[in-house]
């Protein structure tokens, strides 16, 4: 899986009213009960998806800078999205090789406190790879 995500969810009043006047283009958008993407399964939540990286899973470290910059230029943007109570998320996809014990994935302080001051967890997902 390739990149980081900003996960968001929220009220589908409120996602679809910061989405209104959003620059952002977010895939896929969600809502209770409909169709999730493609599939014929059923969202539990409402919310979306926003890529902050394209970066490979096999390159944390080019994911991070892609993050730190997305959060310094989006700032105004994710603090609106606060103002619409919508609660997100950081999550990196990471590819880990099924031979090794343990795959460590270390984050820079900078990543951590701009990351609180947009009061915005981080979540690593492990994909495992042959």
């Amino acid at each position: 899986m390739p990149g980081a995500v900003l996960r968001v969810r929220g009220s589908k009043t409120h996602l679809r009213r910061f989405l209104a006047k959003s620059r952002w283009q977010p895939s896929p958008i969600h809502f209770v009960g409909e169709r999730y993407g493609k599939t014929d399964r059923l969202s539990d939540y409402n919310g979306f998806n926003l890529h902050m990286s394209l970066a490979s899973g096999y390159h944390l470290d080019r994911q991070v800078k892609d993050v730190l910059r997305f959060l310094r230029q989006e700032s105004q943007e994710l603090a609106r999205m606060r103002r619409f109570k919508l609660q997100g998320l950081i999550d990196f996809g990471v590819m880990k090789r099924r031979s090794r014990a343990a795959t460590f994935c270390r984050m820079p302080l900078a990543l951590i406190v701009a990351a609180s001051r947009h009061r915005l967890p981080i979540e690593i997902s492990l994909y495992d790879v042959t």
